[in-house]
């Protein structure tokens, strides 16, 4: 009994410790960090955790929504199964909530994120991860955090 307490209490501060104020410590918390923030629509917590050059290419995608023509821009909401004013007022946020938006057509991150991690393979400042699902997502360490780098989706 006393090794389960110990070990419980073990873990209850570990997790502590990795999800502390600064950020998660291995691919694997920032997975699980994300999956609550999915599941819950937290867009900030989802941006928190995404890697510079992600929030790179939001910006970039809401650059280029700016400049569409309507005809483009109803074939993207279209696509997207939201209304073209949406996208012509998008902020980063708003972009982000697109990724992981279950009224996408087919899967979006949300649901990538609500399947079992069945592998990390870790290489230096990069970490891939491997769903039950079958999908990989590319993790990035910035500095001693881990981030989800989604700049190759």
């Amino acid at each position: 009994m006393r090794v389960l307490i110990r070990s419980i209490y073990i873990c209850l501060v570990l997790s502590l410790i990795c999800c502390a104020k600064g950020g998660p410590l291995t691919p694997s918390d920032t997975f699980m960090v994300i999956k609550n923030a999915a599941d819950s629509n937290d867009r900030e917590v989802i941006m928190q955790h995404l890697s510079s050059e992600s929030l790179e290419k939001i910006n970039e995608f809401i650059k280029l929504t700016a400049k569409l023509s309507d005809t483009q821009l109803k074939a993207i909401a279209h696509s997207e199964n939201i209304s073209p004013d949406k996208i012509r007022k998008m902020n980063p946020a708003d972009c982000t909530a697109l990724y992981f938006s279950r009224n996408r057509y087919g899967n979006s991150l949300a649901d990538i994120f609500n399947d079992e991690i069945v592998a990390v393979d870790v290489r230096g400042s990069s970490a891939v991860i491997k769903t039950s699902g079958g999908y990989e997502l590319d993790f990035v360490r910035e500095g001693p955090y881990w981030k989800f780098d989604l700049s190759r989706l």
